[in-house]
């Protein structure tokens, strides 16, 4: 989001007359942005969905929220069948501790998501 507001602004100041000395500067800019979002877009979108305040509100292009919630599934997938193919791990970190392994927690928050998404589609 901020990178968006970055480039809103760039644009906006592109088109102000008393900013024309500054146009090879600000094309740089938006240059070098435009590179860094293709870096970091992907994570930045991730983050957002999973942030609970934004959730996909802010992509309001609907080919562009089906593109993240794909990318966020493929993500999902990815890291669901690393951890299914990990040995399993002992739920105690000591003999006499009752802490759960974070390993563990997620395979069973895998389970329930699956059964989950099963039983809506």
């Amino acid at each position: 989001m901020i990178f968006d507001q970055l480039f809103q602004h760039l644009d906006e100041c592109s088109k102000k007359k008393e900013y024309a000395k500054l146009e090879n500067t600000i094309k740089s800019i938006q240059a070098k942005l435009d590179e860094y979002w293709k870096i970091l877009k992907d994570n930045a979108i991730i983050c957002a969905i999973l942030d609970p305040r934004l959730k996909c509100e802010f992509i309001t292009d609907k080919k562009e929220r089906a593109s993240a919630i794909r990318l966020l599934k493929k993500l999902f997938e990815t890291y669901s069948n690393h951890i299914e193919n990990a040995p399993p791990q002992s739920d105690n970190l000591e003999s006499n501790s009752n802490s759960i392994r974070p390993l563990n927690m997620f395979q069973r928050f895998l389970q329930k998501v699956r059964s989950s998404v099963n039983s809506h589609f």
